[in-house]
């Protein structure tokens, strides 16, 4: 689900390089999908991997003389299908959201959640790269504190690993400098 599932296909032959033909059908998807996004969300940075993460499709093109590139000649160089495709699946995508109301809302959501996450884990990443100067904490998206946890641990290269693998809803984690003392320790002195 990390990641999109294209396959491609030009007159039969698996285009597995992609090309022009999946840029066309990106391209399009990706402006029909933002505009519907950007209308109650003017504010919100829309990118392309939004759109990607988790879609399934599969483009496949019939054209004459078509032209292969790449080393291993799997992607599809004919430039005027990226237009053609783009133009296609602009109409096809704004009829669909066009007649299908309640689908088009789950995907405009998805989309939002994902350029969130996105954007989180962005912040979160430039704190652990030094691009923030004071360490602060990761924040989770729940915006509920009841189940929220929050995990100390000695120095950036723990709390990278860490940041890795919490949950970003309800875990948060802070890296402290240098080494912290054991409590229990100073109890019993």
């Amino acid at each position: 689900y990390d990641k999109n599932n294209t396959r491609s296909f030009c007159n039969n032959i698996r285009t597995g390089g992609g090309g022009s033909h999946v840029n066309g059908f990106e391209s399009g998807l990706f402006e029909v999908c933002k505009e519907l996004v950007i209308k109650d969300n003017p504010n919100l940075e829309i990118e392309l991997s939004d759109v990607l993460v988790g879609l399934t499709s599969l483009a496949a093109v019939r054209i004459k003389d078509p032209e292969f590139a790449g080393q291993t000649k799997d992607r599809l160089a004919n430039r005027e299908v990226r237009e053609k495709t783009k133009k296609a699946t602009q109409e096809l995508v704004s009829g669909f959201f066009q007649d299908n109301a309640a689908t088009a809302k789950l995907i405009k959501e998805k989309i939002i959640d994902n350029a969130k996450l996105r954007q989180h884990l962005k912040d979160e990443q430039d704190i652990f790269q030094g691009g923030k100067k004071n360490l602060d904490l990761l924040k989770v998206l729940s915006s509920s504190e009841e189940n929220e946890e929050i995990f100390f641990v000695e120095g950036k290269s723990a709390g990278g690993s860490a940041e890795e693998g919490r949950d970003v809803k309800t875990q948060t984690v802070l890296a402290l400098q240098g080494k912290p003392p054991n409590a229990l320790k100073l109890v019993r002195r």
